[in-house]
């Protein structure tokens, strides 16, 4: 399994702070690797992006997309 990037969501993080939206998370294999809230980081060249189109994500549906890609 591969990096995968989702650009552009509106980020959930449950630690009470208010969504942050243009965000991009990191996942390295099952990992979350880094997550840059309203920030576009530099991008591994091999990872896959997936453009969220400003919607919602969360921790669940980032583990739901790595189960589904096994």
């Amino acid at each position: 399994m591969g990096v995968t990037v989702f650009q552009n969501c509106t980020l959930l993080d449950y630690t009470g702070a208010d969504p942050a939206p243009r965000s991009t998370v990191i996942v390295d294999g099952a990992r979350i690797a880094a997550v840059a809230r309203g920030a576009q980081p530099s991008l591994p060249c091999d990872a896959v992006a997936i453009d969220c189109a400003g919607r919602t994500l969360w921790r669940t549906e980032v583990e739901a997309q790595l189960f589904r890609d096994r």
